[in-house]
């Protein structure tokens, strides 16, 4: 008789991923040989550049095949607070509570440009504050920090202990005049404009859609709190994930509730995707909020 091991009550308070479970939804219904615009997942649709091949193959020749330190910084314990500046990444609160510390979170809105001031970050500081999480270009807002922003909140946190984790995945994914800035060292740009600006364009033509030009990474993130209470798709929207919920059922369009990274009334669309994909899911996703 096989014995099922159960998992630890630390990693079962860990939240599913909203985006991996849209994309589980979305192959279901790809299964049953429906036609889905899936914009949920942020992958590109292009195969990773041959030179990134190259390297990863001459570095696993020159034996750069063995662990790293494991250790890690712990930086958070139980009692202690990050934070984090929303809306954010979906995993961050789980991290840092899996480490028994609390997460602070911060509001920001898309009249701020989804970015949060000093004062906020002052306002925000107790005395079990230990570390903040920033991310910039921010997944899922697309919102790019200036150098002087940066500067700024650097300011507030040199006049405390407060340490600073800095997510930078996205840092040569920006857009025009938007520029990735490490804390000490300003990031060179790479132009995706093309697709940005279609879906940017599209989605604030729709009807009752507030759509910010994100600076940066592939996402638009919209909102679509105006259609609260419509009825769509056969079915009455009362929050995001409703939203979302109907528009893949109806319009075959797979997008991220806003909620799962702590933004009620916004969604996230991955614009990783072919001119074709966004073209037909935009089409569809015009027609289901006309309802």
């Amino acid at each position: 008789m096989d014995t099922v091991i159960p998992i630890s009550k630390m990693a079962a308070a860990v939240q599913p991923s909203a985006t991996l479970a849209a994309g589980a939804k979305a192959r279901q219904l790809k299964a049953e040989g429906i036609q889905v615009f899936d914009f949920s997942l942020g992958e590109p649709d292009f195969p990773t550049p041959e030179h990134i091949c190259r390297a990863a193959v001459k570095a696993m020749q020159l034996g750069h095949t063995h662990y790293t330190p494991a250790s890690g910084l712990a930086t958070v314990g139980p009692g202690d607070e990050v934070i984090i500046p929303t809306p954010y990444w979906v995993s961050y609160s789980d991290l840092a509570e899996m480490t028994g510390a609390k997460a602070v979170l911060v509001r920001t809105t898309h009249e701020s440009g989804f970015k949060m001031t000093p004062a906020q970050l002052r306002g925000a500081l107790g005395p079990r504050s230990r570390l903040l999480m920033l991310n910039s270009p921010c997944n899922p807002t697309g919102t790019v920090y200036t150098r002087r922003e940066l500067e700024a909140l650097a300011d507030a946190i040199l006049a405390t202990d407060l340490a600073v984790l800095s997510d930078e995945i996205y840092e040569q994914l920006v857009f025009g005049e938007a520029q990735a800035t490490c804390f000490a060292t300003l990031r060179p740009g790479l132009a995706q404009r093309a697709r940005r600006e279609l879906v940017c364009r599209r989605l604030a033509a729709m009807p009752g859609v507030i759509c910010p030009v994100p600076g940066g990474a592939f996402y638009a993130f919209f909102n679509i709190s105006a259609h609260f209470g419509r009825t769509l798709g056969g079915k009455k929207i009362t929050d995001s994930a409703g939203f979302c919920q109907a528009a893949l059922e109806s319009a075959h369009v797979n997008l991220v509730a806003g909620s799962a990274f702590g933004a009620e009334g916004y969604v996230r669309l991955s614009f990783a995707a072919s001119r074709e994909q966004l073209t037909g899911g935009l089409d569809r996703l015009e027609v289901f909020l006309k309802g």
